[in-house]
């Protein structure tokens, strides 16, 4: 008998950035936006190192490293994700707001985001404005055309949740603490580590 193999749902990094904004999260509502640039890379960071490996069956596939995460100035950071967050941005996949309240953000994302729009954008913002992430209606279209979230069992839709949940409720700062914790070798180079780890 010939062995046909189903065909797979293929997920790229884009879409990971796509269906974690559109998941529901601690509000129990879809397209629950994420705040700050630094808050959804970190994010990212943790769902490719620890949730990634529960996520996946055998009808998901995706590519072995998905945003190229490196030790930085400011911890793990992937100039992939914020390359792939203009992307949806610039296709009108990915809208956001801004926030201009100093109270709320913090040293890292605004360094970390000059770091980026330095080296990768040629310029330097004058001001920094904190962003709200949330899926456009064109984005939705898109995973509803594809069946991105659709071919998600049940079990991989309440995973995605659960995370989102956790972390977008958490402080950045209490994001940060974890992952300087748990992943020493990729704050190496982190110009604020001993700041991150006694608290600020």
């Amino acid at each position: 008998y010939k062995r046909f193999r189903m065909s797979k749902t293929k997920l790229t990094s884009v879409d990971i950035i796509m269906l974690l904004l559109y998941s529901p999260g601690y509000t129990g509502k879809f397209r629950e936006p994420i705040e700050g640039r630094t808050k959804l890379t970190k994010m990212l960071f943790i769902f490719e190192k620890e949730i990634l490996k529960d996520f996946i069956d055998d009808k998901i596939e995706y590519n072995d490293d998905l945003f190229f995460f490196a030790a930085w100035n400011f911890g793990p950071m992937s100039f992939k994700a914020f390359k792939d967050v203009d992307f949806l941005k610039n296709i009108d996949f990915v809208t956001t707001s801004y926030q201009n309240n100093a109270d709320v953000l913090t040293y890292e994302e605004i360094s970390e985001f000059n770091d980026y729009a330095e080296k990768e954008l040629d310029t330097k913002p004058l001001e920094y404005t904190l962003e709200h992430f949330e899926i456009s209606d064109k984005g939705v279209q898109f995973l509803q055309q594809k069946n991105k979230y659709e071919a998600l069992s049940d079990n991989q839709k309440e995973i995605l949740a659960a995370f989102k949940s956790r972390y977008n409720k958490a402080k950045l700062r209490d994001i940060l603490r974890y992952v300087y914790t748990k992943y020493p070798e990729f704050t190496e180079k982190s110009v604020i580590k001993d700041k991150v780890l006694k608290g600020y």
